[in-house]
């Protein structure tokens, strides 16, 4: 994650917007960036894991790029096990789609990738969508962004400019959800199981 975030910030160098509305001041920007801390970082992770008996990742992407992190190393590999992400069996939503409208996106908005996948999505993904006549007729079709914790200024300022409506923190996604149509993941950096899209799964 430390890697492609550096390198997310670095490919968008010449939307110095962007990179503040995702990741705040400059020097926050500079400290995320921090090539040297993230060499630090990934040398610590692979230590503690080169001497564990086991190594538990999430899924088998993570299982492929730990184990070639260590072998790029020349270090000893322990056994890598999966354990994915474990929800609760839920009845699903029941509502008939064509009862459905709308589009949500769902994230903890301290989690940086979640913040340029709502603004990724609003700007540049939405707009197109409304360049179909089918969409831009259809005045349900409204993109919903749920989430916990402070909401950045930016997010805030898309709620009501066209077809966005930003609710913050809902105490339970089950009524939202059944109203929804699609639920969206527009990730452009990261790691790990989406549990945005094991929770779309599990409401049906």
């Amino acid at each position: 994650r430390e890697k492609l975030r550096e390198a997310f910030i670095e490919l968008h160098r010449s939307e110095p917007q962007l990179l503040s509305d995702v990741f705040g001041d400059e020097a926050a920007r500079a400290r995320l960036a921090n090539s040297t801390e993230h060499a630090r970082l990934r040398t610590l992770e692979l230590d503690y894991v080169e001497a564990s008996s086991v190594a538990i990742v999430v899924s088998q992407a993570e299982r492929a790029a730990l184990r070639a992190e260590l072998l790029a190393d020349g270090r000893d590999v322990p056994p890598v096990v999966v354990i994915a992400n474990a929800h609760e069996p839920l009845p699903p939503t029941t509502t008939p789609y064509q009862q459905r409208h709308g589009i949500v996106f769902v994230g903890n908005f301290n989690h940086l990738p979640n913040r340029d996948a709502v603004l990724f999505f609003a700007r540049q993904v939405l707009p197109r969508l409304l360049r179909l006549p089918r969409v831009a007729s259809d005045p349900s079709f409204v993109f919903h962004v749920v989430g916990a914790n402070q909401i950045p200024p930016a997010i805030l300022a898309l709620n009501g400019t066209g077809r966005v409506v930003v609710h913050g923190y809902v105490e339970s996604l089950r009524p939202l959800y059944s109203t929804m149509r699609l639920s969206v993941a527009p990730l452009r950096w990261g790691a790990g199981v989406k549990g945005k899209v094991n929770t779309a799964h599990q409401l049906g």
